[in-house]
């Protein structure tokens, strides 16, 4: 009579590699998909006008300047992070944008990082990067000269 393994030995080391793969996923989201790009530089400065979105954001391109009002102007200089899940990738951490600007206001001017969705208060009134575009895909980096940036402004 031969003996039996019980079944719990043998799914033992199946479950244990299920959780290991969980936890690789939620550690590591999606920063490092495949066609995430890497930090940009500024292009070189345009000459198009922002536009208004249909939600009231100021929408504008790396390198150009909007007049925010009350003397304050804003320039988008450079994406430092963009983390965004690509639209073709399933990821468990939706990522985000962080975004170098220009704040000028009179005389002085300071340079910031904003992130998306998250309000950044200053002097002078508080910013709110609200919207990026274009959303990412996997196989094609965005290029710096292909990125519009929704902001919604609040005076002090």
């Amino acid at each position: 009579m031969s003996a039996s393994v019980p079944s719990t030995r043998l799914a033992r080391p199946a479950a244990l590699l299920s959780v290991a793969a969980i936890v690789v996923a939620l550690a590591t989201g999606c920063a490092d998909a495949p066609g995430s790009p890497p930090p940009t530089s500024s292009p070189p400065p345009t000459s198009s006008p922002p536009t208004t979105s249909v939600s009231g954001a100021l929408v504008v391109g790396l390198s150009q300047t909007v007049d925010l009002g009350g003397g304050v102007r804003l320039t988008p200089l450079r994406v430092t992070q963009d983390s965004r899940c690509p639209t073709d990738v399933e990821c468990v951490w939706p990522g985000t944008v962080e975004l170098s600007v220009r704040v000028t206001s009179g005389p002085s001017s300071a340079e910031h990082v904003v992130e998306l969705g998250k309000p950044t208060r200053l002097t002078v009134g508080t910013l709110l990067l609200r919207t990026v575009e274009p959303p990412p895909h996997s196989d094609t980096p965005i290029a710096p000269a292909d990125y519009r940036f929704g902001f919604t402004w609040q005076p002090a």
